[in-house]
Formats: structure tokens, C-alpha cells, sequence
């Protein structure tokens, strides 16, 4: 089917978050109309910073948008492609999963489906994640995931956000198959993501990790791998134009390896060396080692926090084009960001 050509209008649903937010922004740079898909439209203390984008004036329009059935039916009329950005990101609180995390995310994407459907959209770009491609078990310790991997290891009661994710992707692709809308789908599935923050709620994001390191506060040590906000716009941007993408999908992953969140302190000090930049874990590998053994921490968190998982971003750099930036460029601007926007108060270097 016919990928986008430049100049269409894109719904994107959860403009206002951290990584629907850039999309918007890098729609607009690359003269997209841009319709941003909000709860209420008309709370412009909540969603209003979109229409500061460069470009917003003449090309971004704001819609409400519910996760009702035909909740999304006004915001995608006339559409030529839709982003779904919209998820539940919740790894550490896995209370009623079901109806917390899985529900919302399987129901949500269904209802964008059908609008999608009934707008005739010519394609559907969906946010999915790399947990639903890797399993924390069950793999070498050498193993390098890439897009043929499917996360069949999670489970409600074992790790609630990946077995969601690997769902709702696989949702949207049975969609498709089953359906047979007007569209095409493709899946983007970012890594850890980070970069600068648009405004205040930002920093609340996956961004947090730089904004403890900022306040010097203790936080959850993990292995992660790590992309930037503004590579994972430019690749589902990328995603809506190129035909080659129809139907794939696509790791975003920066070149750096696998590393401990702790990791990025270091990084963020070398970077704003005027600042103390600095973290140290609430429980370390070691700890949840020990706490596993005698049943206090899961198979699922022992896995995170000592096992280095690999990923392949290959494929996203051959179709998309996908050039990632260096990490410590991406550390230093998701800090200052959230410094010179007055959200975060760093502590000056003695």
C-alpha cells in the first residue's frame, strides 16, 4: 500500500506526552499538518505548550480524543495517516494488572484501529516497545535481540507491562490480517527513552532517570539500553513516508551497549560539570540477587537488574534512516532541558 508523501495530515494520538509530543514537533519540521490528539482540546493550561511548537501556528490543530468506542472518530476524519502513541507505562506496580495495564492497552488500540478503518487512513504507525520483543529469560547471556524476537516469556503475574505490549502489538497486527482496513501498520519499538523534555510533565516521563540524577536522589538500578526522544520521532516519522516500512517493525535502540541506570550520573556530571550530578540505588544487583534467593524480589526483577540485554538496530538505520546520537549528547540535553525550562533546581558543584 501507499506510505504518506509529505505535506498529509497525521493524527497523533497522546500528543501531549514525552515521545508524542516530538512527534508532533518533527511532523511539523517536516511540513506535515499535524492533528494532536488530546483528552480535552480545549485545556490549554494542560496541552496548550503544543501550539508553541515551531510551525504550530499554521499547521498543528488540537482534538479531543477518548478511549470510548468511537472516541477517536471526529479527531481521525479526514486523515491521511495515524500515530498511536498512547500507552500505559507501568513496570514496578503490577496491582490488577489486568484491568491497570492490559485492559487499556488492548481496548485503547482496538478503538484506534476501527476509527482508523472507518477514516480510511493509508497507515497506522503504533508505539509498541522492546518488551514486546525480548524475554528477560530464556535467551544466552550473548543473545542480541532484533525484530524477529517476539517477548513470549511475560505474563500477568510476571511482568504485567511486557506481556501487555507484546499483546497490543500483536493486536494490531492480527487487525490488519483479520480486518483488512485501508492501511498498513508499523510497529516501532524503542528502547529506554530520554532526551528533552517540552514541558514540565515531561520530566515525569522515562526522562525521570536524569532528573534524579539531578535532585542526587536514590532510584532503581537496572540494566537498560537507551534511545533518544528526538531519534524515535525522526524514525516514526520515517515510519509514515517510506513504503519499505509497511508492515515491519522497527527496534530504536542507540549504539551504546547495555548499561546500569546508575551509569548515567557519571555521564550527566562529565556533561554539566557546574552541577552535582550524582544517584545511588535504592536496592542494588547484589541486593535483589540475595532477595531472590530467599523470595523477597521475582525472577522478573532479579533479571532486570543483573542481566545486560542486547538489542539490533539495524534494520531501523537501513529502512528508516536512523542515525542515533551519542548518549552523553542526549544525557546533556535532557538535563539542561529541564534546567533551563525551571522545572528542576540543580545543586551548583562545590
Amino acid at each position: 500500500m501507499p506510505a504518506l508523501s509529505k505535506g498529509s495530515t497525521v493524527a497523533v494520538t497522546g500528543a501531549n506526552g514525552f515521545i508524542g509530543a516530538w512527534v508532533c514537533s518533527e511532523l511539523l519540521a517536516q511540513g506535515y499538518t499535524v492533528r494532536a490528539v488530546v483528552r480535552d482540546a480545549s485545556d490549554d493550561a494542560k496541552y496548550g505548550f503544543l501550539k508553541t511548537l515551531p510551525g504550530a501556528a499554521d499547521k498543528l490543530s488540537l482534538s479531543s480524543g477518548n478511549l470510548v468506542p468511537g472516541g477517536y472518530d471526529e479527531a481521525f476524519a479526514g486523515v491521511d495517516g495515524v500515530v498511536h502513541t498512547v500507552a500505559v507505562v507501568e513496570v514496578i506496580d503490577s496491582s490488577d494488572a489486568e484491568n491497570k495495564i492490559l485492559k487499556p492497552a488492548l481496548e485503547g488500540t482496538k478503538i484506534a484501529l476501527d476509527a482508523a478503518a472507518r477514516a480510511r487512513v493509508k497507515r497506522f504507525v503504533v508505539l509498541s516497545s522492546v518488551a514486546a520483543v525480548h524475554s528477560v529469560l530464556g535467551k544466552a547471556d550473548d543473545y542480541v535481540f532484533d525484530e524477529k524476537d517476539w517477548n513470549e516469556w511475560s505474563q500477568l503475574d510476571t511482568d504485567a507491562y511486557g506481556f501487555a505490549k507484546a499483546k497490543q502489538e500483536r493486536a494490531v497486527w492480527d487487525f490488519v490480517a483479520e480486518a483488512k482496513p485501508s492501511f498498513d501498520a508499523v510497529a516501532v519499538n524503542p528502547t529506554v527513552v530520554l532526551g528533552p523534555c517540552l514541558t514540565k510533565a515531561h520530566t515525569k516521563s522515562s526522562a525521570v532517570l536524569v532528573r534524579e540524577v539531578i535532585y542526587n536522589n536514590k532510584m532503581n538500578a537496572y540494566m537498560a539500553t537507551f534511545v533518544d526522544v528526538r531519534d524515535v520521532a525522526a524514525g516514526i516519522a520515517a515510519a509514515l513516508v517510506r513504503p519499505a516500512a509497511g508492515g515491519e517493525r522497527f527496534i530504536l535502540v542507540g549504539d551504546e551497549p547495555p548499561m546500569s541506570t546508575m551509569d548515567l550520573a557519571p555521564i550527566a556530571q562529565a556533561a554539566l560539570p557546574q552541577y552535582k550530578m550524582s544517584t545511588s540505588a535504592k536496592v542494588g544487583p547484589w541486593a535483589v540477587w540475595l532477595l531472590a534467593r530467599i523470595g523477597y524480589a521475582t525472577v522478573f526483577q532479579e533479571a532486570v537488574a543483573t542481566r545486560a540485554i542486547a538489542f539490533s538496530g539495524a534494520k531501523a538505520k537501513e529502512v528508516l534512516g536512523v542515525a542515533p546520537r551519542p548518549l552523553r549528547d542526549t544525557v546533556k540535553a535532557t538535563a539542561a532541558s529541564m534546567i533551563d525550562g525551571g522545572w528542576v533546581k540543580p545543586k551548583k558543584k562545590a
